[in-house]
């Protein structure tokens, strides 16, 4: 899969050379040096590291991969074959990152999507389908809990939700 134009426009292909000279570095000098406002940079970040663009370091850090500097030489002309992103490997890579994290969780501890999104640094889709993946290989199961309001024992205002736990 080729990075389509909408991903990259050249707001963010500046961001991407930004960290690119910067070498490891966070959101803020991105913001300061791009102009753009964080919001717009967080969406390019969560874009750059969905496409393999950008490796999250910890600590609110990240760096260029070699993907993401091959990006910048195809752009600036130097010859670079056209980049494809194999997206397949990609989720692969994503859902083994996953399997390790639900191995150090205790048994029977709770695990979302918000949680896989924050700890292999992935989008809300991606993580929703390793979730899923998760559960249908028998890392995690899931169950229903009523989240709302009761009383006496009778369910009053709320929902069940679908909730899963490590195994």
């Amino acid at each position: 899969m080729k990075i389509s134009k909408h991903i990259m426009n050249p707001a963010r292909i500046k961001q991407l050379q930004i960290i690119k000279d910067a070498g490891e570095t966070n959101a803020n000098l991105v913001c300061y040096r791009s102009g753009n406002k964080r919001a717009s940079v967080d969406l390019s970040l969560q874009r750059f590291s969905e496409h393999g663009l950008i490796k999250f370091t910890g600590g609110g850090y990240f760096k260029i991969t070699e993907l993401g500097e091959a990006y910048l030489k195809q752009l600036e002309g130097e010859g670079t074959p056209i980049l494809t992103i194999p997206v397949s490997e990609y989720e692969k890579e994503k859902y083994k990152e996953a399997v390790k994290y639900v191995q150090t969780l205790g048994k029977g501890e709770g695990i979302s999507v918000s949680m896989i999104q924050r700890k292999i640094r992935t989008g809300y889709g991606l993580a929703t389908v390793i979730l899923q993946t998760l559960l249908k290989d028998g890392h995690i199961q899931s169950y229903k809990q009523w989240v709302g309001s009761s009383v006496n024992v009778v369910k009053q205002q709320g929902q069940y939700l679908r909730m899963f736990k490590t195994m």
